[in-house]
């Protein structure tokens, strides 16, 4: 596992900064933003923050976060698209649920996981392969929900409403297992 983004968010109120790709879906209100050194939501439905200050990472990754607030945010994985209606992502909200956008369009993947707020937990979603797994405070919460849809792109959070608040994303990959050989040259004799 590599980490390869990092974001406390303490800096200065406004845009989610240089690092970040911030989206809103059609339903009005404002992308996510930065204010009081968390990331906070700004009404309407759904928004997102694509982190793309670097190179898509391997297909197969995780993104984590840390809920400061309430209302459905979290960690997304998988992400793309630079508008709403071209956004893509597979996400793990406070309600306990996997939930997936594909151009836009939402859809649930899984739903009645445990999720017990409080105490600012740390939310975390993998995606290895087709199958997503979700960890909540570094327990795995289910067992992972298998979907094919999105095989690429990179990490970032999701948000929901005007109250959800997030804190220190970190994202990364899983570099791949080789199944190298290992080759003996004898000579006898």
């Amino acid at each position: 596992m590599s980490v390869l983004a990092t974001d406390d968010f303490n800096r200065a109120d406004g845009a989610l900064g240089a690092n970040w790709t911030a989206l809103v879906d059609g339903g009005g209100g404002s992308a996510p933003s930065i204010s009081s050194n968390q990331v906070v939501a700004n009404g309407g439905t759904y928004g997102a923050g694509i982190y793309s200050a670097i190179p898509s990472p391997n297909a197969n990754q995780y993104a984590q976060i840390v809920k400061t607030g309430t209302n459905y945010c979290g960690p997304a994985v998988r992400m793309s698209g630079s508008t709403w209606g071209t956004v893509n992502w597979v996400g793990y909200f406070d309600n306990g649920s996997i939930q997936m956008t594909v151009n836009g369009s939402l859809s649930t993947l899984g739903s009645g996981y445990t999720f017990v707020g409080g105490g600012n937990p740390v939310m975390r979603i993998e995606a290895v392969g087709s199958n997503y797994t979700i960890f909540l405070n570094g327990v795995q919460d289910t067992a992972p929900v298998t979907d094919a849809t999105l095989s690429t792109g990179t990490f970032g959070l999701v948000t929901y409403l005007n109250v959800a608040t997030l804190d220190d994303f970190e994202g990364g990959d899983f570099s791949a297992v080789g199944g190298g050989a290992i080759v003996f040259n004898m000579q006898i004799g």
